[in-house]
């Protein structure tokens, strides 16, 4: 059982070579299966989160350039 609060449990269906991959990477990290996929969703959101933060901070140095040329 999971040690955490606030879990959901979600039943998904995957596509063969997924499943193989995810497999594999269990055996190799010594995790569940389920922490795989929860530990990539956490790694995904982060990097969309940096993404964003770059966009944004993309946007504030184009308003401060044209601040400047003002």
């Amino acid at each position: 059982m999971a040690r955490q609060k606030n879990l959901v449990r979600k039943n998904i269906y995957i596509p063969d070579f997924v499943n193989d991959y995810l497999v594999e990477q269990a055996k190799k990290k010594g995790l569940s299966q389920s922490s795989v996929i929860s530990l990539a969703l956490q790694e995904q959101e982060k990097q969309e989160k940096a993404i964003d933060s770059i966009s944004s901070l993309d946007k504030i140095i184009k308003e401060l350039k044209e601040l400047k040329e003002d």
